[in-house]
């Protein structure tokens, strides 16, 4: 009898922290931000850093990292979310860069 209810409080929380997690997923889409890279001439150092740096800021903001140092939850937050930002920016470049290669003409 035990093991029946403890195997149906498992259950029972399981079913209700997976309900959870599309909601707070949904939350977290509602206090989403966006950034806008459309002024920035990805094809220059100068706008590849931009890029980096706006990615670099909203990650700071996301995670509420003020000042150079950031401690618990917002250390952890931070270092995972700029990592993901790292990689979007990098794809953002790649994308451009591919896009300027297909634009080229083929000369024979």
């Amino acid at each position: 009898m035990k093991t029946r209810t403890l195997a149906l409080a498992a259950v029972s929380a399981a079913i209700l922290s997976a309900s959870a997690v599309p909601a707070m997923a949904a939350e977290e889409q509602k206090s989403g931000s966006s950034m806008s890279y459309a002024d920035l001439d990805l094809g220059t150092s100068a706008g590849r850093v931009e890029l980096a740096q706006r990615f670099d800021q909203a990650a700071r903001e996301k995670c509420g990292v003020t000042g150079d140092k950031a401690k618990g939850n917002a250390k952890y937050c931070y270092k995972t979310t700029s990592e993901q930002y790292r990689h979007f920016a990098a794809d953002i470049i790649r994308d451009y860069q591919s896009k300027k290669a297909d634009t080229g003409l083929a000369l024979r």
